[in-house]
């Protein structure tokens, strides 16, 4: 039988919002991207959204 899977999100780059992001981005300095970058390391253990890329954090 054949199992279907949801197709994967697509890339952030083709996300209307990724300018914002961007520009968001480069706006902060070092110090707060690595509170955003901690915030979203955060996120992702207390979700377990990232149970299956923990490899790659």
């Amino acid at each position: 039988m054949l199992t279907l899977r949801p197709s994967p999100p697509p890339p952030l780059r083709a996300d209307r919002d990724r300018e914002e992001l961007t520009r968001i981005w480069d706006s902060v300095g070092a110090d707060e991207r690595k509170v955003l970058i901690a915030h979203a390391r955060a996120v992702v253990e207390m979700t377990g959204a990232g149970r299956r890329t923990e490899k790659r954090l």
